[in-house]
């Protein structure tokens, strides 16, 4: 390999795309018109090779290759073919599975919908109730002190009939005490 070579591959570039300028530049030394002639011998060189390697016949291949390489791609085929037929039957599976949860979670929102709507339900039925045990007390109270009232009433008006009578009867007493005396 020539100075040329090695500073093209230093460049980081292949000789079609290497000038010689930059050749120059790196090396320090040499005409242009030398590493040009230098460069254009290279690129020869190289296109030369790929001529060569179109031209070149590809041997047929034994036997005993052809039918293990034949026996590989029809294993991988039939691999090919169980792991397609598994995708599928795991996507009708994924698809049953889907409907299967979508179904469940309508059948959950209904459930908590209708718990939530009887929960409301009692709690109106409570405070219904507190409600209408708070008026029945309320009435009892009511007729409770109605009662009491009537009661004192009661005592007062037989308190007052006694007293009453207590006098008339001091009255009458005194009477009777008067005509005996007099």
């Amino acid at each position: 390999m020539n100075m040329i070579s090695k500073i093209a591959r230093a460049l980081g570039c292949d000789h079609s795309s290497t000038n010689a300028r930059k050749i120059q530049d790196i090396s320090g030394r040499g005409s242009m018109d030398t590493i040009r002639k230098h460069l254009a011998t290279i690129r020869d060189e190289a296109q030369n090779a790929c001529k060569e390697q179109e031209n070149t016949d590809i041997p047929a291949p034994p036997q005993k290759t052809m039918d293990a390489l034949w026996a590989a791609a029809h294993t991988f085929l039939e691999r090919c073919a169980r792991i397609n037929e598994d995708r599928d039957q795991l996507r009708d599976a994924l698809k049953v599975s889907t409907e299967d949860n979508e179904a469940l979670v309508d059948e959950v929102d209904r459930l908590k919908a209708e718990a939530e709507k009887k929960a409301s339900g009692m709690a109106q039925e409570r405070a219904d109730m507190v409600d209408q045990t708070k008026r029945e007390r309320a009435a009892m109270r009511e007729q409770e002190t109605a009662r009491a009232k009537a009661l004192v009433s009661k005592w007062r008006r037989e308190g007052a009939e006694r007293a009453m009578n207590k006098r008339r009867k001091r009255k009458a007493r005194e009477r009777a005490d008067a005509q005996i005396e007099g």
